[in-house]
This record gives structure tokens, C-alpha cells and sequence, in this order.
């Protein structure tokens, strides 16, 4: 017959049992939430810079310009001592210029968030947002080839090509898709796991 000691033993035993299996499972439990946490961060702030990109091209893109805003383009080569003259581009192609700068930031800003999401989700996580950062950098080239080749203003259109067989249309429509893309690969990390 067990005495009292062995019956107290085993029962210790027991709870140290249950009480490991319990703090294991709430550590594994607080590991995933972590873990979710981490990437809905990462997916959100590559989804807010994905739009700010989008909207800057948006701006960027847009033909029109007002009075003020030529000036300001005026003013602001001469005061960033750009290497551009005014006189040699003139103010709609400065403007441009200017234009591209917030453009240029958000770019910045996904390239950051980029290199975490390769860190985070491997080739796939880097893969899904180089098709937009290739067109933006073609974007880019646009652009400096109209203002470096100072051609007149039927060039302009230039701007508006993602490839030189697209029509301007289509770069919406190109990057309209792009983000697509980016937001269907986001969205399950976006949901918080409990």
C-alpha cells in the first residue's frame, strides 16, 4: 500500500506535469501572436507606402499645372542648386522635376520596407513589389530623358509611358494592377491571428 508521501509525489509530479504543459502552450501561443503581429506591421506599413507611391505618381503624372506651381519650380531649381537651368528646360520639365521628388521618397520608403519583407517572407515577400519599383524606376528614366534631351514639349507624353509600346492609359491601368497584386498577397497578413 502507498504511503502518504508517495501518493503527495506523484501527485506533484502531476501538477509540475500540467503546469509545463500549460506555460508551453501559452508560450507557443504568445510566439505565433508575436509572429502575426510582426508581419500585420510590415504588411500595413508596405501597404500605406505602396498608396503614398501611388498617389505621388498620380500628382507626378498629372499634365496640368497652375501658375504658382511653375514658379515654384522656378524658385526651387535655384534654391535645391540644382544642375538644371531654367532657361535650357524650361518650367514645365522643372516642374516635373519637383514633381518627382515625394515620388522619390515613397520610393525610398518601399525599398526599406522591401528588404524586410525578404527577411520576413523570403523571395516572395521581395518578388511581389519588384514588378511596381521597375516600372517607377523606368518612370524615372522617362523623365530624365525628357528633360535631359530638352526636346519641346510633344515629349511630354514620354511621362506617361511604362513601356514604349504602352499607351498613357495603360500605366494606370499597369499600375493599378501592381497594386492589386501587392494588396492580394498582403491582405491574410493584415488579419490578425489570436
Amino acid at each position: 500500500m502507498p504511503s502518504l508521501t508517495d501518493v503527495k509525489d506523484v501527485v506533484t509530479i502531476i501538477s509540475l506535469l500540467v503546469a509545463s504543459s500549460v506555460a508551453l502552450a501559452g508560450l507557443n501561443a504568445w510566439k505565433k501572436q508575436t509572429i502575426a503581429r510582426i508581419e500585420y506591421d510590415l504588411a500595413r506599413r508596405i501597404i500605406m507606402t505602396v498608396y503614398q507611391l501611388r498617389e505621388a505618381i498620380h500628382v507626378f503624372r498629372n499634365p496640368g499645372f497652375e501658375d504658382e506651381e511653375l514658379t515654384a519650380a522656378e524658385t526651387g531649381l535655384k534654391k535645391d542648386n540644382s544642375d538644371l537651368d531654367i532657361k535650357e528646360v524650361g518650367q514645365r520639365k522643372a516642374a516635373y522635376r519637383l514633381r518627382w521628388n515625394p515620388v522619390e521618397t515613397a520610393l525610398r520608403d518601399l525599398l526599406i520596407e522591401r528588404l524586410e519583407a525578404e527577411a520576413t517572407w523570403g523571395k516572395q515577400g521581395r518578388d511581389i513589389l519588384d514588378p511596381m519599383i521597375d516600372d517607377i524606376n523606368l518612370l524615372h528614366s522617362n523623365l530624365e530623358w525628357y528633360i535631359k534631351k530638352r526636346l519641346d514639349e510633344s515629349a511630354e507624353g514620354s511621362l506617361f509611358l511604362i513601356r514604349a509600346e504602352t499607351r498613357p492609359a495603360d500605366f494606370e491601368k499597369v499600375l493599378r494592377d501592381r497594386i492589386e497584386a501587392i494588396e492580394k498577397f498582403l491582405t491574410p497578413k493584415l488579419r490578425l491571428r489570436s
